[in-house]
């Protein structure tokens, strides 16, 4: 796993030049909603490029994480279907539905039935290079996405231009994110981490904790702000000294959000081990998510490193996805 979290920089790289090789038909122009689905290490990418496109997006785009679409989904929904293996069978589910329903369809996949089904009924697919556990794909999918939403006109125009500043960043700071991702690890020894973040930077705490539940085989939790500072933040009332604290901080977001941030840092520092705080580098938010994600990934995998767990094993997906067709 190392060394695919090395390879990062050359499998953005990769990705890009897969994604200017696709040409999106024009009558996906006139769609009037987005939604994409996928699980897991490949449905995340969803959340990045939710996010991203925000502020720019003249359309509505949700992600489906689920066997069933939702029901907004007709011939003016562009649907894409992210699954790296093409064999997740919630996403194959939902991707008959969307035929049914004449959605405009987008596959994007490294084989499988998905790959398949899309081959023989003439749908546009975006093929990736095999071999790869799908949490060590993301960056395939992330950059498909965004290629496809930027033909789309819903992000930046600067956007894929912007990509390799953020590659060239993350060549650049190498050293300093493994050095800090070494930092937190000895910070975070054995407790139970609890992920606090803005909402714009979720993607980033649900990278975190999936990452630390699938290679570090451990367990933790996310909420972001200012959500959850109408509920959780109630929970913290007592002291709990078998848990850290990771705040995904960005000090440059809105003075409100700040002010949150600021707030529960104050209420959960007195009431926990330990805070600990990953700061994201970048002009951009496409910058800071992936100089981000870098960084979660080396933690997971340092913090698998320390806990003698083998990061690549994940038998117990293996087991359900088993017990599904059984």
């Amino acid at each position: 796993m190392k060394d695919l979290i090395i390879n990062f920089p050359n499998q953005l790289n990769d990705a890009i030049n897969i994604g200017k090789n696709f040409e999106l038909d024009a009558s996906y122009l006139s769609v009037q909603n987005i939604c994409i689905s996928g699980l897991g290490g490949s449905g995340i990418g969803g959340d990045y490029v939710r996010l991203l496109a925000r502020a720019h997006s003249h359309l509505p785009l949700l992600v489906n994480r689920d066997y069933q679409l939702p029901r907004f989904v007709n011939q003016n929904t562009l649907a894409i279907f992210s699954s790296y293996s093409g064999n997740t069978e919630e996403t194959l589910t939902s991707f008959e539905q969307a035929i049914a329903c004449r959605a405009k369809l987008i596959c994007i996949s490294s084989g499988g039935q998905l790959l398949a089904r899309a081959k023989s009924l003439h749908i546009p697919y975006i093929q990736l290079p095999s071999g790869y556990p799908p949490r060590a794909a993301l960056a395939y999918s992330v950059v498909q996405q965004l290629f496809i939403l930027d033909a789309m006109n819903c992000l930046p125009s600067d956007t894929i231009s912007d990509l390799q500043i953020a590659i060239d960043t993350i060549i650049k700071l190498q050293n300093n994110i493994k050095q800090r991702a070494h930092e937190i690890v000895a910070d975070l020894g054995n407790s139970l981490p609890i992920i606090y973040a803005t909402s714009i930077y979720e993607p980033i705490a649900v990278r975190l904790r999936q990452q630390l539940n699938e290679n570090a085989k451990i367990l933790c939790w996310h909420h972001v702000l200012p959500e959850m500072n109408h509920n959780e933040i109630v929970g913290w009332t007592e002291t709990h000294p078998d848990k850290k604290v990771i705040f995904i901080y960005d000090t440059s977001q809105e003075t409100q959000i700040n002010k949150h941030t600021v707030f529960l840092k104050n209420v959960v520092s007195q009431l926990c081990e330990k805070v600990l705080y990953i700061a994201p580098v970048g002009d951009t938010l496409l910058q800071k998510y992936f100089y981000l994600t870098h960084l979660v990934d080396w933690i997971s995998v340092l913090l698998a490193e320390e806990r003698q767990q083998d990061a690549t094993q994940v038998e117990v997906i293996n087991q359900l996805k088993s017990s599904l067709i059984s």
